[in-house]
């Protein structure tokens, strides 16, 4: 059995363990049901709003664009520079939408929850919309385990079963822990769910990012995403805090990820019994 993904299955085994132990101690200790960071409310910003409309557009766009074309749809196929391109979107995603909303001037940074005031106490309420979505989306894989064949896993979790390189395994659990879920909370709940709190009812702000970001996520990760995604929007809404969407988000990829860590080194350590 390799020992390169031990490590890492550990640090993420731990970090969900602190976390997890941070919310019982402070329930014990009459602290977890902290109010949210006062904030003013957010004005309609046209040009925030515009730039996460056009990063949730761009993929569809694409595709659009090179329908005509012979792309390959096998997964199983996918080039660990996948985890590059990944990564650099996200960080292109992020750095855009932070020069706007600084540009701006609208709504400070602050007004949308992107600080770090009260941040141990977000980071426990992203633990409670970690657990409160969990029991959903493994009721919902349960319910559709017949669908979900191993090809039609998500594209990380394929390449995370098949590479047999450390700096790769690395590089997923990254994309996954990291970047991801800080850039598609900066992009779907902060600029996409935070302006349409100001012109719609709480719960189409919460219910339209939500179904998008499920549904971008394709069709066999669509259903099982949808309960972390509308946990995700309420827990926004409520909190108006970056860290604890963040924190939500995180924790849910590194568990799936610690489970397809478990999974790669029992097969492969099945098959190594099994090799005569």
């Amino acid at each position: 059995m390799p020992a390169a993904p031990d490590p890492i299955t550990a640090i993420l085994l731990a970090v969900i363990f602190l976390t997890l132990t941070e919310i019982l101690r402070a329930l014990g200790a009459g602290q977890l049901l902290a109010p949210p960071q006062p904030r003013p409310r957010l004005k309609f910003d046209w040009a925030v709003f515009a730039a996460a409309c056009t990063f949730i557009a761009l993929p569809a766009l694409l595709g659009l664009l090179f329908a005509g074309r012979e792309i390959s749809t096998d997964k199983s196929a996918a080039p660990p520079d996948h985890v590059d391109g990944a990564i650099l979107t996200n960080f292109v995603i992020i750095a855009v939408l932070v020069a706007v909303i600084f540009a701006r001037r609208k709504n400070r940074p602050a007004d949308y929850g992107i600080d770090l005031r009260g941040w141990l106490a977000e980071i426990r309420f992203g633990g409670l919309g970690f657990l409160a979505c969990l029991p959903f989306v493994v009721a919902i894989i349960l319910l559709t385990s017949h669908w979900r064949q191993p090809d039609k896993q998500n594209m990380l979790l394929i390449l995370l079963r098949d590479t047999q390189s450390e700096w790769t395994i690395l590089k997923v659990v990254f994309a996954a822990v990291i970047s991801a879920p800080l850039a598609e909370e900066l992009l779907f709940r902060v600029s996409f769910q935070g302006p349409l709190e100001t012109r719609l009812s709480q719960g189409w702000a919460i219910s339209i990012p939500a179904f998008i970001f499920a549904s971008v996520h394709g069709i066999y990760d669509a259903l099982p995403l949808l309960p972390l995604a509308l946990a995700l929007g309420a827990l926004y809404h409520l909190r108006r805090s970056y860290v604890a969407i963040v924190t939500a988000h995180a924790l849910f990829n590194a568990s799936f990820l610690v489970l397809a860590l478990w999974q790669r080194d029992a097969a492969q350590a099945l098959g190594q019994f099994c090799t005569p």
